[in-house]
């Protein structure tokens, strides 16, 4: 018996299941190279950030960053770091609707994905998540690819590091994070990579303090900034101790500001009798000890009643800083008589 032929509405309905087979097979495929593309991104992200050969200029193309040169100071304060991410692992991904961050004016995005990824820094795991968009319509390289536009990232205020109630002028490596000579604090919250970074506080040119090691781990927010301790310059130990022999040039001119006269005299004498000082018998030794300043062992002579004494004494001060930023020696002075 022949075979009938197939109805005309048998066919339309063969044609129509495989132009939906085949459009899902398409969009699959298409999804599963978003995401590859997605990931490349992702992956090349953290290679940077892990890689201490690796040039963060690199990251000006594949972050979209609201504060492009923010973000270009982020980059160079990576490179003075001492210690970068490692043991980096990126999970899997998920379609999110939003990127939790504010996105370029100049970007338009029609995709997100979210990717967790864990890390080590300075001997601790930690674990956060980037957001990735697909730009689409902007011009130039910024067309139709993926970005980082949720990063791993933390701030530090530097601006907040003071000592001796004075603002500090910082460094990470060799650059400079806070604008020089800073009278006031102002707020200035700074996003850096997840690194460790080598930072520096001073008064310049009087005090500096060695490198104090920040750990800037994704989402921390360090403020107020580290705590430093800065010690005298060669500049500042010379200046606190010129300061220091004018304040004993004083005894020469008889006045009761004499930082030794309590040991001869009684303390609130406005003037000490003419002609008592007779000089130090050898040059002071002065001593800068972070904020102290020391007279060690030092002897002088003077006119009593009944005749020439020698006096042997210790004393110390303590340095303040002046609204100018200009060292100064605290008075009075303690001073303790030797025997």
């Amino acid at each position: 018996m022949p075979r009938s032929k197939p109805s005309r509405r048998v066919l339309v309905g063969a044609i129509a299941v495989a132009l939906v087979v085949g459009v899902a097979v398409v969009f699959l495929a298409s999804r599963r190279g978003t995401e590859a593309q997605a990931r490349e991104t992702a992956q090349r992200y953290l290679r940077v950030l892990a890689d201490e050969t690796a040039d963060p200029t690199e990251l000006d193309d594949l972050l979209a960053p609201t504060d492009a040169v923010e973000w270009a100071l982020a980059g160079a304060l990576l490179t003075e770091a001492t210690s970068r991410i490692s043991d980096v692992v990126l999970g899997e991904s998920r379609e999110v609707s939003t990127p939790r961050t504010t996105v370029p004016s100049d970007l338009v995005f029609d995709g997100f994905r979210q990717y967790e990824v864990r890390y080590r820094l300075a001997g601790e795991g930690h674990r956060d998540t980037i957001i990735l968009g697909r730009s689409r319509g902007g011009s130039g390289t910024d067309a139709s690819r993926w970005l980082v536009l949720t990063p791993l990232a933390g701030s530090v205020d530097w601006n907040s590091a003071l000592w001796l109630s004075t603002p500090l002028d910082v460094t990470v490596g060799e650059v400079a994070v806070t604008a020089p000579g800073r009278t006031t604090y102002t707020p200035a919250t700074h996003w850096l990579h997840p690194a460790v970074y080598p930072a520096r506080g001073g008064i310049d040119p009087w005090f500096a303090s060695e490198p104090e090691d920040v750990v800037v781990a994704a989402g921390s927010a360090i403020a107020p900034s580290p705590d430093f301790h800065p010690s005298a310059t060669e500049v500042g130990v010379a200046a606190l101790t010129k300061q220091a022999l004018v304040a004993f040039d004083r005894c020469r001119e008889g006045t009761a500001f004499c930082p030794i006269a309590p040991l001869v005299y009684p303390a609130g004498d406005a003037r000490l009798p003419d002609g008592w000082w007779r000089g130090f018998t050898s040059p002071p030794r002065i001593e800068v000890d972070g904020t102290t300043v020391r007279v060690a062992d030092a002897e002088f002579r003077y006119r009593s009643p009944t005749g020439p004494r020698t006096v042997r004494f210790t004393g110390s001060t303590w340095v303040r800083f002046a609204p100018d930023r200009q060292p100064a020696l605290a008075v009075p002075w303690q001073v303790e008589r030797q025997p």
